[in-house]
């Protein structure tokens, strides 16, 4: 297995590659500043841009499933996801690769989810206060959604730099006030979709 992996310099990156590196997963990372990758292993680094089509293409090559981390950092721009999304699909039909597995916030919804109140209360703080993050989340998951890939979209509410604890819950949940996941346990999740797989065409969250 190779896997192409978006978002590796984040904290949530970090943590899915050096886990990943420990269960002698074989990765490519695009990012733009390589020096922030100091993990050591079976892990090319390749520096580019996500919203870039080539350096999306260069960074497909030879994978057979991609794995995208990203999110929004300062100086990104609104659409970053959307853009760089856009890009991965085409370029992953282009290549022939059908396993796609996407992070993103809980508060991008599907038709079976379970919508409390602590659910919609935080949905609109998003909207009211960072509308361009909420909006990409929604666009790009709606791109992956009506592509004809094998894709996974995990869904966790609020990220937390806690430790590993490799117990948690995740699938059709409702999101309570103190509902977190650490980036440990949601990279622990996501490997473990790749060594088992499963979720295809779903849309699991992930929480404590």
């Amino acid at each position: 297995m190779r896997v192409a992996v978006l978002g590796a310099s984040g904290r949530t990156g970090k943590e899915f590659i050096n886990q990943a590196i420990h269960k002698g997963i074989e990765l490519r990372a695009l990012v733009r500043s390589p020096e922030k990758i100091l993990i050591a292993g079976n892990i090319q680094i390749i520096k580019g841009d996500a919203t870039d089509r080539s350096s999306i293409e260069q960074l497909l090559d030879g994978c057979d499933t991609v794995v995208s981390l990203l999110g929004h950092t300062k100086g990104s721009v609104s659409s970053m996801q959307a853009q760089a999304l856009k890009h991965v699909i085409d370029v992953m039909q282009t290549k022939g690769i059908s396993r796609l597995i996407d992070l993103t916030g809980a508060n991008v919804y599907f038709p079976s989810d379970k919508i409390s109140l602590i659910d919609r209360c935080s949905t609109l703080l998003l909207k009211l206060f960072a509308p361009s993050r909420y909006a990409d989340g929604v666009i790009h998951c709606s791109l992956i959604r009506q592509s004809n890939l094998e894709w996974t979209i995990v869904r966790a509410f609020l990220l937390t730099n806690g430790k590993l604890t490799r117990h948690y819950k995740s699938g059709n949940l409702k999101i309570g006030l103190l509902s977190c996941i650490s980036r440990a346990d949601v990279a622990h999740y996501i490997i473990g979709l790749l060594e088992h797989g499963g979720m295809i065409k779903q849309a699991p969250r992930i929480s404590y």
